[in-house]
């Protein structure tokens, strides 16, 4: 993969366009696990894969600085949150940034650095439109999230079973219904008013968001 410098994107936009048809899905080269109990009082475990922050700088940035752009991140605090922004500007000197995305902050040092990192990554997957798929030398993630990809969920409607992991992540983090359908919105990229509107690809990232929100949660506490 080369990075001798494009420099015949005249606009930030056009830059960005070249570097998102260029970069690669990036590989879920991390696992965690998640375990607690839910409001209703039952026990819940599972894991699942993700792209760490290294292993997207690594593929991601010689493909960005190859098409003149610049991405920098900030990190805040504000009472007992802890959030991150993405800032990418281009040899033009255009520039844009992403809105702050924040989590609750923990109650240590380090716990705030692990909800720091995991809205670092969020905010630069969101907002330079980056991608992840399983990785192919990451065998034996027992219940990763690569097992069921977006690739093997059809386009048909969502099913009963995503229904009932949608619902069941959402009571466990505390979210209300506007705040479901909110995520949901944002996933599919058009108004949602049930989780039955939804087609299975859709649910499916669905449910991958709400399990990485429950994930960054757990870091906190």
């Amino acid at each position: 993969m080369g990075t001798e410098q494009a420099t015949d994107h005249k606009t930030l936009i056009e830059a960005l366009v070249a570097f998102q048809a260029e970069c690669p899905a990036i590989p879920m080269n991390a696992s965690a696990k998640i375990e607690g109990r839910s409001r209703s009082g039952n026990d819940y475990e599972y894991g699942y894969a993700y792209a760490d922050l290294g292993g997207i700088f690594t593929i991601a940035r010689p493909i960005w600085t190859k098409h003149g752009l610049v991405v920098t991140q900030s990190v805040m605090t504000d009472g007992d949150h802890v959030g991150a922004k993405t800032i990418v500007d281009h040899v033009s000197g255009e520039s844009r940034e992403s809105d702050i995305f924040w989590l609750p902050a923990g109650d240590s040092a380090q716990k705030n650095g692990a909800a720091a990192t995991y809205a670092r990554r969020y905010s630069l997957s969101a907002f330079l439109g980056l991608v992840t798929e399983a990785d192919p030398d990451a065998k034996g993630v027992e219940g990763s999230r690569s097992a069921p990809s977006v690739k093997k969920a059809g386009p048909g409607p969502s099913t009963e079973a995503q229904h009932g992991a949608i619902h069941a992540i959402s009571e466990r983090l505390g979210y209300d219904r506007a705040a479901l359908m909110k995520i949901a919105s944002e996933v599919a990229e058009r108004p949602i008013e049930s989780s039955k509107d939804l087609t299975k690809q859709e649910a499916s990232r669905m449910i991958d968001r709400l399990k990485d929100h429950e994930a960054a949660l757990k870091a906190t506490e």
